[in-house]
């Protein structure tokens, strides 16, 4: 799940929406996004997720995936990763 969710966000975030990640600009994107301001809300020259916003939204995205996780449809054999143990 770790590996899907940082990914998809790297996914998004440079080729969907054109931002640098960890410093580095990914060519051929949808959209080419340029941010602004100051450093603790644009993230500088990194990239977005060493703004602030990112520090906040990430762990909400996160717990929510960790919630909606065992809630999902899945094979019989994942239930022993989500189900309590005795």
């Amino acid at each position: 799940m770790a590996g899907g969710y940082h990914a998809g966000w790297n996914v998004t975030a440079s080729l969907v929406l054109g931002l640098n990640v960890s410093g580095t600009i990914m060519p051929g994107s949808r959209i080419t996004t340029t941010l602004t301001g100051p450093r603790w809300i644009s993230g500088g020259s990194y990239g977005f997720e060493s703004s602030i916003i990112a520090g906040l939204l990430e762990p909400f995205v996160l717990g929510t995936l960790l919630w909606i996780a065992p809630r999902l449809p899945s094979h019989p054999q994942l239930h022993r990763f989500f189900d309590a143990q005795p």
